[in-house]
């Protein structure tokens, strides 16, 4: 019976006015409220993964920023919170402070003759000669470098960059050669007389300042965790946790996993013997400052880049850079997001005399090893500007230089490039001149 059978199409038109009176959405408003949901869902995501730990980092490290090491204490408890999101979110804000710091090209251009000049009187050791200085950028230059340390232990069994990857090793060249660091209490390089002696209280026996230090040879590695801090005499619950963590880094090796080098690093780390120095603190007066993890929060230490014998520049508590002409930038404030930071002409730095002694020091060290390119760790001493010390080194820095990091590149690369300098004549390790 046609005229009893409703067509298709009055079924469909049935079916929709159904749909609308039961409060259906229409098939295509449907598609959109999905993906509106979605988008929700990802924004959200968005924020909470990486907006909201990086404003985090960016509130953390600003409150840090009043206290010399407040920002580094900061950034060590950060960086645990957050491995995956702080070295990618602070690489961000890096650039992000330093991209309008014009600055930079100006003052490589006034500095430049003074490097190369330097280059041309320095004494290169012949372990960092031959090194290719094709990279363009700081990181990449010091990645061939890294690969070149790599392929000497190989071809001669050269372990040269022991003069930075050793602790033990730094300390003993630094005193041979009396230069200012910290008193050491002791050196072990057998665990199980490290373990007695700190059981017995030998290792504590000629202490008298606190806090001291407990710093493992072979981790130099921030990332390694390889400093602990002790505050006093130890009860036995703390004696068991101090040779607790005293095992666990004497089996740990190096995984600088944050670098681009990490590959070539880890590998001419893995052959160090493991060993462990215990440092005195900083002697200072007018001076009060406390431990904060690994780090000595209200003790300046500046960090001073020597390329062919001559400091460039500084850092002082990774945000300030201290620059050869006693010029000072700034970046500790979030105002210098795409900006070029005000100078500062009359930073206390300067103004209290302290420029002549860290960069006299660093530039020492760097001569005497005859290397090319080296941070030098530098503690200042408010009380006596003329007695800063050397706290450590390093030959692979990985800190942030505000925009410099181009300009370091090629004063550290030119003379390679061109062969401007002298080869010192030794057959001798670097760290045992």
């Amino acid at each position: 019976n046609l005229t009893a059978r409703p067509s298709r199409a009055m079924a469909q038109t049935t079916s929709k006015a159904a749909a609308k009176a039961a409060g259906a959405p229409p098939r295509g408003r449907s598609l959109l409220s999905g993906i509106s949901r979605l988008f929700c869902q990802l924004m959200i995501g968005l924020i909470l993964v990486v907006v909201l730990p990086f404003a985090h980092i960016l509130y953390m490290i600003a409150s840090g920023a009043g206290e010399f090491g407040g920002t580094l204490a900061q950034a060590d408890r950060l960086k645990e919170m957050y491995p995956y999101h702080f070295v990618p979110l602070c690489n961000f804000a890096a650039w992000a402070q330093s991209a309008s710091n014009s600055y930079t090209k100006e003052y490589y251009t006034e500095q430049r003759p003074i490097v190369l000049q330097s280059a041309r009187e320095f004494e290169l050791h012949p372990y960092f000669a031959g090194l290719d200085a094709s990279s363009d950028t700081w990181h990449d230059l010091i990645h061939a470098r890294t690969r070149h340390f790599l392929a000497q232990l190989r071809e001669s069994g050269r372990d040269d960059f022991k003069l930075e990857k050793d602790r033990c090793t730094m300390f003993s060249f630094y005193s041979r050669h009396k230069l200012p660091i910290l008193p050491v209490h002791g050196v072990w390089r057998d665990l199980d007389q490290l373990v007695g002696a700190v059981r017995s209280g030998a290792a504590f026996a000629n202490v008298t300042r606190w806090p001291i230090f407990w710093k493992a040879c072979h981790l130099t590695q921030s990332s390694s965790a390889g400093t602990r801090a002790q505050h006093g005499p130890l009860d036995a619950e703390q004696l068991d946790s101090l040779v607790s963590w005293i095992r666990q880094k004497w089996e740990f090796r190096a995984n600088d996993y944050e670098r681009v080098w990490a590959e070539a690093g880890n590998q001419i780390t893995q052959g160090i013997p493991p060993g462990f120095l215990l440092q005195a603190p900083m002697t200072v007066d007018r001076q009060e400052w406390r431990v904060d993890g690994r780090i000595s929060v209200g003790l300046p230490e500046v960090r001073v880049e020597v390329v062919w014998g001559y400091a460039y520049l500084a850092v002082l508590d990774g945000t300030q850079v201290i620059l050869r002409n006693n010029i000072v930038q700034d970046f500790s404030s979030v105002h210098t997001f795409f900006r070029s930071p005000v100078p500062v002409l009359d930073h206390w730095t300067i103004v209290e005399g302290h420029a002549e002694c860290m960069w006299r020091v660093a530039e020492e060290a760097a001569r005497l090893a005859g290397v090319d390119s080296i941070r030098m760790d530098i503690f200042l001493n408010r009380a006596q500007p003329s007695e800063c010390i050397i706290n450590e080194n390093s030959l692979s820095s990985g800190i942030v230089y505000w925009g410099h990091e181009p300009y370091l590149t090629q004063a550290w690369a030119e003379p390679h490039r061109t062969r401007e300098y002298k080869l010192r004549d030794t057959d001798v390790r670097v760290h045992a001149q």
